[in-house]
């Protein structure tokens, strides 16, 4: 309430001088108007064509030209400018000669003041203060921002994070709002929209791509050689030309591929207006609750993508459910359903869902092309880094087919252009308790061997294989989602290491990604040799299962560390899965935390049970 009251208190300060003396102004120039022996009728009806002429003009000039081309401090040094001109044209059609003496000194004290104004104008401000004040909450991690314009739509920053002197990732934020970024999580989840389709339907040859963000997913759908015609819409000019900054190298910036072509404009637009068709259609938009939004998410837009659709096309679009409550989601997932009979469900990372659906697309063309992009030199090493080394692991981020969707969002009404504020305006301090349980593992595992668009989609055999992966994605997502204790953690991480070949899952339960460890292999070159080096070389090789040189590095990390750390931990597995059970008691002895831990103490237990059983090395003991 009180942030409601000082918004409220900062507005009143800023507007009401200015709504004062506007209305001051308009009755004076009534005035003067009148003195003009007009009559009345004929002085409002000029006075009001008049204004509502400068108003039209002033948002079509301010909004379209002035802003977009000079930002906000010079748009405002540039509006003080023309009031002083035109205050300079009155005066001298007044002929202020004949004013009496206190009012030359009046009028030319009004001048200097004006001049004072123009000449102290604090020049650097918005870029040296206000704009790295909307972005500070985004520096916590170490990044900083490298760029900043004031577009046509919004004021857009680009954060860079580094590591060892190299970029690590770059977040694109957007009217104080983080909009996307190039990490390995959210790559993992905006090429899913394309990697899941294209395994789907091989023979696509034309898509379309709704929002372009950073250009991860269009970098995915670039890096696909079966495509022959990409186009990308974004409402942005400014988001489109600052992704130089992500793809530095033109021959890797998918804006420059020659199958590429760009539209500025509004994507719902572009549907009504285009008569082409796709096999896939794609979208990011901004959140729905974002202004102006909502007309994205609604019934008659998800109509629009369905008209588009080339028979047996896909689309493939974003759903943030951490920003929605259950009922937003629900009204807009009944929506999607309404036009999409076989709609599906499926989540890339955590709580940023992907709603998909066909027209009409028919039964899998065979394992050999469905599985083909793990055979393509260009695509194959995105997937590994992105947690998808297989096609089970795409088929583990299933939630539910359309007869799940019914029922989940039964009783819901579904979001439609006349009725925007089914979706509510509140923001929810955290996510519904029914969006982690409709991603249990176990109950998305039957219902995807239970589903009637699984057994139409997916090959048979590969079905079977991809049973077993739904456990790894749950962990992945609840690892994500900061929700795992750190006994859980510890669990996790053995039972990957020891019953799969995965590298992203350990990765990022030892919290790093396929980038970090790429960047330490460039810094090794470099001869750096610092704590967070080491970490990153020690994780790798245990992600690797080099668990014999894991052990080692960690321990030269152990040294440095505090008692019952994290690092203990890792060596005890490491030696472990290495054979060596009785080194890794001695480690776990050594470090055993103070019983008053009790995190700890749930993590020094498992390690117990785990040294204690009698299964071998790389068997986990539950």
């Amino acid at each position: 309430m009180g942030r409601r009251h000082d918004r409220g208190g900062a507005a009143l300060r800023l507007m009401l001088p200015v709504s004062l003396l506007s209305g001051c102004l308009f009755t004076l120039l009534g005035r003067a108007l009148k003195e003009g022996d007009a009559d009345e009728t004929e002085t409002a009806g000029v006075l009001t064509l008049a204004n509502t002429l400068g108003g039209v003009a002033g948002a079509l000039v301010g909004g379209l030209a002035i802003l977009p081309h000079l930002g906000v401090e010079r748009a405002i040094f540039a509006c003080a400018l023309s009031y002083a001109a035109i205050a300079a044209c009155t005066v001298v059609a007044t002929r202020p000669l004949r004013f009496e003496a206190w009012g030359r000194r009046a009028l030319g004290g009004a001048f200097a003041g004006l001049l004072a104004y123009l000449a102290l104008l604090p020049f650097g401000l918005m870029r040296n203060h206000f704009i790295p004040l909307s972005g500070a909450s985004f520096t916590a991690d170490g990044s900083e921002l490298i760029d900043a314009r004031e577009g046509l739509t919004e004021t857009v920053l680009y954060f860079r994070r580094e590591r060892w002197g190299e970029p690590h990732y770059y977040q694109l934020i957007t009217n104080s709002f983080s909009m996307s970024a190039t990490h390995a999580v959210a790559r993992r989840y905006m090429k899913h929209y394309v990697y899941w389709p294209l395994a789907v339907n091989p023979h696509a040859r034309s898509a379309l791509l709704i929002s372009y963000g950073v250009g991860s997913t269009a970098k995915a759908l670039v890096d696909t050689n079966g495509l022959d015609s990409i186009d990308i819409v974004d409402i942005s000019r400014e988001i489109l030309e600052m992704s130089s900054h992500v793809f530095a190298d033109p021959d890797q910036h998918p804006l420059r591929d020659p199958r590429v072509a760009v539209h500025v404009e509004d994507g719902r637009f572009f549907l009504q207006v285009t008569e082409r068709r796709f096999d896939l259609i794609t979208g990011e938009p901004p959140p729905p609750k974002d202004a102006g939004i909502v007309n994205l998410y609604t019934r008659e837009y998800f109509e629009l993508v369905h008209d588009r659709l080339t028979d047996g096309g896909i689309t493939t679009y974003w759903l943030p459910v951490f920003t929605l409550s259950l009922d937003d989601s629900r009204s807009i997932v009944r929506a999607f359903c309404d036009v999409f009979e076989d709609c599906s469900l499926w989540t890339g990372a955590a709580l940023n869902w992907m709603l998909a659906g066909t027209r009409g697309a028919p039964g899998h063309a065979g394992e050999a092309l469905f599985t083909r992009q793990w055979r393509d030199p260009t695509v194959i090493g995105e997937l590994r880094a992105l947690g998808f080394e297989g096609p089970e692991q795409l088929g583990a981020t299933f939630i539910g087919d359309a007869a799940f969707l019914e029922e989940w969002s039964r009783g819901a009404p579904p979001l439609v252009d006349d009725r925007p504020y089914r979706l509510s305006p509140q923001v929810l301090p955290a996510p519904a308790p029914e969006y982690f349980q409709a991603m249990d593992a176990e109950r998305a595992r039957e219902r995807f061997a239970e589903s009637d668009l699984i057994r139409r989609l997916w090959p048979g055999g590969l079905v079977e294989r991809t049973l077993p992966t739904f456990e790894s994605h749950a962990v992945f997502s609840a690892q994500i989602e900061r929700s795992l204790p750190r006994e859980r953690v510890a669990r996790s991480l053995h039972r990957a290491l020891a019953r799969t070949t995965e590298e992203f899952l350990p990765l990022v339960l030892m919290g790093s990604d396929p980038d970090a460890q790429r960047l330490a292999a460039m810094a090794a070159a470099r001869g750096v040799d610092d704590d967070p080096f080491r970490y990153e070389l020690a994780v790798g090789a245990l992600a690797r299962r080099d668990y014999a040189g894991a052990a080692v590095r960690l321990e030269r990390l152990e040294a440095g560390a505090a008692k019952g750390s994290g690092i203990a931990v890792l060596r005890a597995l490491a030696l472990h899965l290495a054979g060596d059970t009785e080194q890794a008691r001695l480690v776990v002895e050594a470090a055993r935390p103070p019983p008053s831990d009790a995190q700890a103490a749930a993590t020094w237990a498992f390690l117990d049970e785990l040294l204690a059983s009698r299964a071998a090395p790389g068997v986990a003991a539950y």
